[in-house]
Parts: structure tokens; C-alpha cells; sequence
């Protein structure tokens, strides 16, 4: 752990909590990286992991995010939980990703109050395109290929590529 901010310059805060990287000396994580846990919450790296500079993993409020052995996250990537994040091995996430197993709670009368939170699941072997947004609830299977600028809510079966159906609409003012 020492190497990790001696060498590395990531910056990490423990706040009653767990974090655990398993082989931090076949690890990369650049400057800028912020690795934050809150209230017993608990982030665990199964193996060698690379963080691009930029990036944010949060475990808040009984939070926790286990990441498998060989994942590499972009620059600007941001990881905030709340309840479960799961990433399976080999993941690849392209820049300015973000994955949060969480929503604002609000009220009849438009105010946030507390958090709805639901399990993240990414399995092995998948690829997420940069800017790609990975909403609370989403299951994400193995082997599967999220196209850069895809929001992805609920279930992406195994084996598949994944993306949002835009298109560019062009109409005249006058």
C-alpha cells in the first residue's frame, strides 16, 4: 500500500473502512485518483488493476465495490456506491465512464430524500466504450460490448454489443 502512494500518488481516504488491492505491485494507478470509503464501507481489487489519471471510486453509506483481477479504467472514470458494484474480470472501460448503483429518492414535494439504491453487475470479458453511463439495476453479462455514449438501465445479456438507438434528427428553423 505504501508503494501505491509513494510511487503513484493516488490519493486515499479511509473513514472506518476497508480498501484492498491484491497485487498493488502489478498495479497502476496514475496521479489524480481519488479511492474513498466511508462508514464500514469496503472496496476490494481481486488482482492487477489499472486507474488512468482523473478517477473516483466512492464507497458510501454500506457501499461496497469489488473490481476483478486484470480491469482497466480510462481517465475521468467515476465508481460510486452505495450499496454493490460488481466488475467480473478482464473489464475494460473507456474514458469518462460512470457506474452508480444508485438514484436520488424524491419526495411528492420535489425534495431529495435519502437514496433508491440496486445491485451492479458487469461480468467478464466486457468492453464499455467511453462515456457510457451504468445506472443502478443494470446487469451487464459476460463477453458483451457497450458502444461508446450508451446509457445502460436493466439487464444486457451475455454475448451481445449494446448501444442506444440515436439518431441525428436535422430540421430547419424557418
Amino acid at each position: 500500500m505504501n508503494y501505491i502512494l509513494a510511487h503513484l500518488r493516488a490519493i486515499f481516504y479511509f473513514f472506518n473502512s476497508k480498501i484492498h488491492i491484491r497485487n498493488p505491485l502489478r498495479s497502476y494507478i496514475d496521479r489524480n485518483v481519488d479511492i474513498i470509503t466511508r462508514n464500514n464501507c469496503h472496496i476490494n481489487v481481486k488482482g492487477r488493476i489499472v486507474i488512468k489519471k482523473n478517477s473516483t471510486f466512492s464507497a458510501n453509506e454500506k457501499g461496497r465495490i469489488i473490481i476483478g483481477n486484470n480491469c482497466h479504467f480510462g481517465e475521468n472514470c467515476m465508481v460510486v456506491s452505495k450499496k454493490n458494484i460488481e466488475i467480473g474480470d478482464a473489464v475494460i472501460i473507456g474514458p469518462s465512464v460512470c457506474i452508480y448503483d444508485h438514484n436520488h429518492n424524491i419526495s411528492k414535494n420535489g425534495y431529495v430524500e435519502g437514496y433508491k439504491t440496486k445491485d451492479v453487475k458487469i461480468g467478464n470479458h466486457v468492453w464499455i466504450g467511453a462515456n457510457v453511463t451504468i445506472l443502478a439495476g443494470s446487469i451487464i453479462g459476460d463477453n458483451c460490448v457497450i458502444a461508446a455514449g450508451t446509457v445502460v438501465k436493466g439487464m444486457v445479456p451475455n454475448n451481445v454489443i449494446a448501444k442506444n438507438n440515436r439518431e441525428l434528427i436535422i430540421k430547419e428553423l424557418y
